[in-house]
């Protein structure tokens, strides 16, 4: 099952292009505290061009997206079940 999900997802190596990204991205919005870990996967998703991001924590997420450009924030509430 853990290599069924694994395989559903691309996976995105670090690089410093990220690292730079989430520099600039958490010295412009003064992210602080827990929320550096979410500004290194918006910067991770910035740099790798993804358009979608899913999380639980949506609201976390949003002054990210407007920062970094077209990413979509999503639910997963706001999808349907999957199955195979």
């Amino acid at each position: 099952m853990t290599n069924h999900f694994i395989d559903l997802f691309l996976w995105i190596e670090d690089s410093d292009s990220i690292f730079q990204t989430w520099k600039k991205l958490t010295e412009k919005l003064d992210v602080q505290g827990k929320q550096v870990h979410d500004a290194r996967l918006a910067a991770t998703c910035a740099v790798s061009s993804c358009t979608h991001f899913l999380t639980f924590n949506t609201r976390h997420f949003f002054r990210f997206a407007e920062e970094l450009g077209p990413l979509k924030i999503e639910s997963p509430s706001t999808f349907p079940i999957i199955s195979d």
